[in-house]
């Protein structure tokens, strides 16, 4: 691995996009069957309610529907995307990726690379890295990254201890999204940023 400080000069965050699911899911709903309050829930993790997709609504769905959005954000044409990757735990089916689906959802028909990235909560900032490092060297010009959650219900009864922290914090579904592209030249020196 190298040392040092490194930056991406010619790598910007064009803008940005985001969905999250109509349907809601309370405290109430979560824990009718357990041995605590949605009180409890509020005061210890500050959740009072979470979206969630529905049975019919799968990760491809939040993909696209975020991604339009930040490639509208961005003053773009779908098919004006040369990369797409989506960060997820919880893809539609193990082939093809959900950004290949949510390539195909979203309209872009441009045969851009389109490839998921299996980091749970790092995976946004690994799909950005990768993502910029592909833009850095040329190789693409613009990026749709998203991280796409698409959680439902999963209580481990064998460990009780452990059951109510990825409960409690983990179900929930979104999709933030951004687009990255290349600087444009009249982009201030990378001093600034780095």
């Amino acid at each position: 691995m190298r040392s040092g400080n490194s930056c991406f000069d010619s790598v910007c965050i064009k803008s940005t996009g985001s969905y999250v699911p109509s349907k809601i899911l309370t405290n109430e709903e979560v824990l009718a069957n357990l041995p605590t309050s949605p009180e409890w829930v509020v005061e210890k993790m500050g959740i009072r309610e979470r979206h969630i997709a529905e049975p019919e609504e799968y990760t491809s769905d939040l993909a696209a529907r975020a991604g339009l959005e930040a490639i509208a954000s961005a003053g773009l044409e779908p098919n004006e995307i040369d990369l797409i990757i989506v960060s997820t735990a919880t893809p539609d089916r193990k082939m093809p990726s959900s950004a290949c689906i949510a390539q195909a959802k979203m309209g872009i028909r441009n045969r851009c690379a389109a490839f998921d990235v299996a980091a749970v909560c790092a995976g946004f900032v690994y799909g950005i890295t990768i993502a910029g490092q592909f833009i850095q060297n040329g190789m693409y010009e613009r990026a749709l990254v998203g991280q796409k959650k698409a959680l439902g219900i999963a209580v481990h009864n064998d460990r009780p201890q452990r059951r109510y922290s990825g409960l409690l914090t983990s179900l929930r579904s979104d999709a933030p999204c951004c687009s990255l592209s290349r600087k444009e030249s009249q982009m201030p020196d990378r001093e600034q940023f780095c």
